[in-house]
């Protein structure tokens, strides 16, 4: 059962435009996965669960907001053309803001006067502010980058408090956003043929070959008409994600549960710890408490635009889990679930945990329910240092895991039937602790299908 603390659901929208031109995109939004205030006048209060957010250029009395968002990607062959935050004025002024980039390291439920993060670098500025009147501050799209975390401080030299609308509003159109809109990148210009030869990278015999990244799954194109391996039945594939980028695919995943820092399985979850490089996605410890987490969000949530497995469904992982040869690191799982029971502490339509780290660094198989935890134990074999398929086929009434095409565990199911959301993490507890690199969980590629029409 993985250890949850709750913590507020951030939704990820998208949203489109009428009319486009051939070289733009429609625009996308984004929600704050993290914001807050911090004033030098209570340096040591928080204020992660403030309705307002504000900001104050008092002196003796100042008052600075902090925010955090996870740039949209853009698709191969663009670029940001142009990236504006909206914020939800709740009062007026004569002078505007202004907003800085900061240091992506802090969270929410730490944040105070003392430990703010210094922002130096100007990415925008407002005029004057109307209460009620939704301000939209364009930032340097040249200093910001898709699939990454963006950490902004927004400030003002007004001599009255000012404040806007935070991600706890209960008006979901008052919340602070990001939006972003991509255009075709500029061709990079012919080298021309009098160019010296010996400026090339490939033309160096002392390149160093031991600063490659460490090999993985080369990256290829998205498969087309490719089965479950193992699972009988003709399928017709609804979800995927090759991780063929350079960043994680914020309209596919969340990058933390549910927020920047959000806690499971005795870690805080930090978008930090995820990176998607070589054609996998990895996540990793970065301390001992601190680790990552990404899901797709969709089922129970009720977000049309991101993914649950229904019923008939199933879904594939290709991972690799590290270890030492006879027991694994972390507490690392690949799993689908649903919203958790108040009172039980349950899920209410069930968690599949298809390959869960337990038991000393053993690689389990669990089901959890209203009824109760159901742990079907380890699967005979050591499924370290090397990828393997680990799959869900989510029947009626039960479920079948396969690892590597073969059955391993059946089991009966006692859910509501409603889709569930596919996850990965890396936490800390279970197998021997190893941050960085050599305990980070490999990712080749995640798949989901439903049955052919």
């Amino acid at each position: 059962m993985k250890k949850l603390v709750p913590a507020l659901a951030v939704a990820l929208g998208v949203t489109g435009v009428a009319m486009l031109t051939p070289a733009q995109a429609a625009p996308s939004r984004t929600t704050a996965v993290a914001d807050s205030y911090v004033d030098v006048r209570t340096q040591g209060v928080r204020h992660a669960d403030a309705v307002s957010l504000q900001v104050d250029g008092t002196a003796g009395r100042r008052k600075h907001a902090f925010l955090k968002f996870i740039v949209p990607a853009v698709p191969a062959g663009r670029e940001l053309s142009r990236v504006a935050l909206r914020l939800q004025p709740l009062s007026s002024s004569e002078r505007g803001v202004r907003v800085h980039r900061t240091s992506r390291r802090w969270s929410e439920r730490t944040l105070s006067w003392g430990s703010k993060p210094r922002g130096r670098t100007l990415l925008g500025t407002s005029n004057a502010l109307q209460s009620g009147v939704t301000e939209v501050i364009n930032l340097d799209a040249s200093r910001i980058v898709p699939g990454q975390v963006l950490s902004v401080r927004v400030a003002t030299s007004s001599q009255s408090r000012v404040s806007f609308a935070s991600s706890e509003a209960r008006n979901l159109a008052h919340r602070p956003t990001l939006s972003v809109r991509s255009s075709a990148a500029a061709s990079s210009p012919t080298p021309s043929p009098t160019s010296n030869p010996a400026h090339s990278p490939t033309s160096n015999p002392t390149s160093n070959p031991t600063s490659s990244p460490t090999p993985g799954p080369a990256p290829s194109p998205t498969p087309t008409g490719v089965q479950p391996t193992g699972v009988p039945g003709a399928w017709g594939i609804k979800f995927q994600d090759e991780f063929n980028g350079t960043s994680l695919d914020t309209s596919k995943w969340r990058p933390n549960w549910f927020n920047e820092g959000g806690s499971m399985n005795n870690v805080g979850t930090h978008a930090d710890n995820v990176s998607v490089a070589n054609g996998e996605a990895r996540l990793q410890l970065s301390s001992p408490t601190q680790g990552a987490l990404i899901h797709t969000g969709g089922g129970y949530r009720g977000d049309p635009n991101r993914y649950g497995l229904p019923v008939g469904g199933v879904a594939e992982a290709r991972i690799w889990f590290p270890g030492n040869g006879s027991s694994l690191y972390n507490w690392s799982a690949w799993w689908a679930n649903d919203s958790y029971d108040g009172v039980s502490g349950q899920p209410v339509n069930g968690e599949h945990d298809i390959a869960e780290i337990l038991s000393n660094g053993a690689l389990t198989v669990n089901y959890h329910s209203k009824s109760g935890s159901h742990n079907h134990g380890s699967v005979p074999g050591y499924w370290g240092d090397a990828f393997h398929t680990y799959t869900l086929h989510r029947k009626a009434a039960s479920v079948d895991v396969y690892w590597d095409g073969r059955l391993v565990k059946s089991y009966p199911t006692d859910d509501g039937g409603a889709p569930i959301e596919l996850i990965l993490n890396v936490g800390s507890g279970q197998g021997t602790t190893v941050t960085g690199p050599a305990g980070a969980m490999r990712v080749d590629y995640v798949r989901a299908w439903e049955p052919a029409r």
